[in-house]
């Protein structure tokens, strides 16, 4: 199993992502024909499956890249954390399952299942945002030149906005209909919070990845960004901006559709961290080839 996660591709993940967001198309348009409302929403079911998989293969990536750094602690610290992180993810999708529903009626729709949904994964972004933390300050020490651009104070600066943005609207978002656990609403903005400090981080580090030569480690922060990016903004738009502005459902076609795919956005990230480690393998075992066919060519 082990072996088969560690060949996977970006081109895989993308054809398994397609894939997954065909079944949900079909899902949500089964839940509005012929579903019982009282077993939870099907579509939701396609999440859960979907991001025990993606989080499930990213944590087991993150642990085979954390093994690479035996004599770099900081940046082996950094992977272990984003691997714990999608372990945590792994537990939080579970407990977001609608089918518990069918075992306890009425448990998705309970502030319960607000708090295990919330509480988990403030938990998982708290080991992403050490993650980062550990990558940017492992790359730092390397003793590499290190300056931000202004396009990258005006990211941060965009983040920041969208946090000030979600905070002033906090009553608008999902976990405030729970008044009798006002735990949910403060973990949720705790969440949005992480994610702001984790998106900065983020520039930061493309911009570190870019001036140690871009490639795939460029390609990998640049996943991770629009990841993280891509989840504020859809608690943002989907909760606040749509509702307030357009009147349209929080849980519109549009906007679930886009969640239900930025988990592979992590994976990719870790497949893409993954290559580079497997194609420097790949390249030294070639040369080595190389050179010991010339050794016997040279002996003969």
């Amino acid at each position: 199993m082990i072996n088969a996660i560690t060949r996977l591709t970006p081109r895989v993940i993308a054809y398994v992502t397609i894939g997954f967001a065909a079944c949900w198309v079909i899902c949500r348009l089964i839940s509005d024909f012929v579903w019982h409302p009282n077993w939870g929403p099907l579509e939701v079911a396609i999440f859960v499956i979907e991001g025990v998989i993606a989080y499930g293969i990213a944590m087991v990536l993150c642990f085979q890249i954390a093994a690479e750094y035996r004599h770099s602690y900081w940046l082996r610290v950094a992977w272990l954390c984003l691997a714990v992180k999608s372990g945590v993810a792994v537990v939080r999708y579970a407990l977001d399952d609608p089918m518990i529903n069918l075992i306890r009626p009425g448990y998705y729709e309970s502030p319960w299942s607000g708090l295990a949904r919330e509480l988990p994964m403030a938990v998982a972004l708290s080991f992403l945002v050490a993650g980062m933390l550990a990558m940017a300050y492992g790359f730092l020490q390397m003793g590499l030149g290190f300056k931000l651009e202004r396009r990258d104070w005006a990211a941060i600066a965009g983040v920041i906005a969208v946090l000030i943005a979600v905070i002033y609207f906090r009553q608008d978002l999902s976990a405030a209909r729970w008044k009798s656990m006002p735990l949910v609403l403060q973990a949720q903005i705790a969440i949005q919070i992480l994610f702001a400090v984790a998106a900065a981080i983020s520039i930061i580090l493309y911009r570190l990845s870019l001036q140690m030569g871009g490639g795939q480690l460029a390609l990998a922060m640049r996943s991770l960004i629009v990841y993280i990016v891509l989840r504020s903004m859809l608690v943002f738009v989907s909760m606040i901006l749509l509702p307030s502005l357009f009147r349209v459902d929080r849980e519109n076609f549009v906007t679930m559709f886009v969640y239900q795919a930025t988990p592979w956005l992590f994976t990719l990230a870790a497949v893409y961290r993954f290559q580079l480690a497997s194609n420097a393998t790949r390249h030294v075992a070639a040369w080595r080839v190389r050179e010991l066919s010339a050794k016997r060519v040279g002996i003969s």
